[in-house]
């Protein structure tokens, strides 16, 4: 890869969002600096979000012209110190690429030294220990590597590691972080961002040590409780808009593009703080967030019981999280989690009573072992399928004692059957019937019934096997492989097949299984 291109930033830059997105929480977790209001993740994502509408607006020719969508639309978007700061990497490599048609790996790397640069002049009190001294390490291990002669695969593979180094340092730079027991919060931001900028060079995953992420447990009440983000439209420099700047607070992080200033600061009064730029010139754009109210809820006091659930696909995940269930573990059929993981989760729930729903038979043992490794209490319900979950803690009342919850949630569980769909992969038989492989199959309880047709099909041979009566109701969860509109399709059909049954159709978004269909 001897010059980058205008596709290949477009490439390295979603794929970087991407990889922000999807680690998002492993970011918040972290987060304890300069504030520990668990949002460090979630505001870089938003500013890279607003960089990557930007680039959609365009028809970019060179790579100039994505920097320049870049640099834009973080400083219109940027969210709380880590993405103010990102914004001003961004400035600062926008200045190196300026005009280019394409660059050099050499240039690419000197860009982002330029880009730190600005970044560290842009933070009016720099601190190390966070973004800016991994983003730093980073790109000076890059530029040394390039100018040396290493291809830029070896090159940026080699800065990844010494800024995961450098990465985990940051406690011993920064007493906060010792305190917290965890890496700087943008420091992994932009070390994970990196990460996925790396796929658009290799055209693979990043094979190298993972960071472990220990959530933090800081609590503190904030003598600035005000994150307050303007954009300011004036003819001052940065040098003047800082001068006579005499408000309490800190953080104070200050970028200007053109006749634009992006102002970030901690405050106790954002009145005062937003009248003092109405005199420096026209604003734009205003965001003020308490970071007080988002520490406070991050501190709730213990619940009375907390809840984990094994469970995969996204869309079961967010149901599972809408019905209160604290943890997830991921986990199910053909893939399932240790003891470690279920015991991880537990550690993780402010409760001492913490109630296990393993959603697979495969699990129920590996749940059942956690009692003897926690000092806090753990029950188990056995339930064998997600469905089961769902139902059982959606109906169960919420203010009994652990005891009688438990009893209740197994009592409701007896009266859900639950169906799976899915293909069979071999050729076998089973209770007398043979099966082909590629056969769909649907599973109840120790039935299977096959079609060669469609998973629908098999499904709608085993409903109509089962004595099913008036007034049930069938929940139809759909897996990844199923598209909405066959699914919405599916209800259809079964309510033309049990008129006086409720059917209910969700995404699921399991894998293995078109459908788990739910009967109560």
């Amino acid at each position: 890869m001897d010059l980058l291109d205008k596709d290949f930033l477009i490439n390295f830059f979603y794929l970087g969002l991407k990889e922000v997105e999807r680690r998002k929480e492993d970011i918040n977790k972290l987060n304890v600096f300069p504030v520990p209001d668990g949002d460090t993740g979630t505001n870089m994502l938003m500013t890279l979000q607003t960089s990557w509408e930007e680039i959609k607006k365009i028809e970019p020719k060179k790579i100039s012209d994505v920097i320049e969508a870049i640099t834009k639309g973080s400083l219109m978007g940027a969210r709380g110190n880590s993405g103010v700061i990102l914004s001003q990497i961004f400035k600062g490599m926008n200045t190196v690429l300026k005009d280019k048609e394409s660059i050099t790996p050499k240039e690419f790397a000197l860009s982002l030294i330029e880009g730190v640069s600005k970044a560290y002049k842009a933070v009016i009190r720099p601190v190390e220990g966070t973004i800016l001294t991994v983003s730093k390490s980073f790109a000076k291990s890059f530029y040394e590597e390039t100018k040396n002669g290493k291809k830029i695969e070896e090159a940026y593979f080699n800065a990844l590691k010494d800024a995961k180094e450098t990465l985990k340092k940051t406690p011993d730079m920064l007493s906060v972080l010792k305190e917290a027991g965890v890496v700087d919060a943008g420091g992994l931001g932009f070390l994970i961002f990196m990460e996925g900028g790396f796929k658009a060079i290799t055209k693979k995953e990043v094979e190298m040590e993972k960071i472990e992420i220990h959530e933090a447990k800081l609590y503190q009440k904030l003598t600035y409780p005000f994150d307050v983000v303007v954009l300011l439209k004036t003819d001052c420099d940065e040098q003047n808009i800082v001068k006579d700047f005499n408000l309490n607070g800190d953080s104070l992080i200050v970028g200007k593009e053109e006749n634009l200033i992006k102002v970030h600061f901690h405050t106790d009064d954002f009145i005062k703080l937003i009248d003092y730029f109405l005199e420096k010139g026209t604003l734009i754009k205003v965001n003020v967030e308490n970071m007080q109210y988002e520490v406070d809820q991050l501190s709730l006091k213990e619940k009375n019981i907390g809840f984990i659930s094994v469970s995969r696909g996204e869309g079961f995940n967010k149901i599972l999280k809408s019905i209160g269930v604290d943890e997830i573990v991921d986990g199910g059929q053909t893939f399932n989690p240790s003891t470690k993981d279920i015991v991880d989760a537990i550690e993780k729930i402010n409760s001492k009573n913490v109630i296990v729903f393993p959603n697979n038979s495969n699990v129920i043992f590996s749940a059942l072992q956690t009692k003897e490794l926690t000092q806090k209490r753990v029950e188990v319900v056995p339930t064998k399928s997600i469905p089961e979950c769902i139902s059982s803690l959606s109906m169960v009342d919420r203010n009994l004692s652990i005891d009688d919850m438990v009893k209740d949630l197994e009592n409701i569980i007896k009266n859900i059957r639950t169906i799976e769909v899915t293909k069979s992969i071999r050729d076998t038989k089973f209770n007398g019937a043979s099966i082909k492989k590629g056969d769909y199959i649907s599973i109840y309880d120790d039935k299977i019934f096959n079609s060669k047709q469609s998973p629908e099909d098999a499904a709608i041979i085993n409903l109509k096997n089962l004595e099913i009566e008036d007034g049930t109701l069938i929940t139809i969860y759909y897996g990844e492989e199923i598209e909405e509109k066959r699914a919405l399709e599916f209800k259809d059909k079964l309510r033309e097949i049990f008129p006086n049954c409720d059917v209910e159709v969700y995404y699921g978004g399991q894998p293995l299984y078109y459908y788990i269909i739910s009967l109560e």
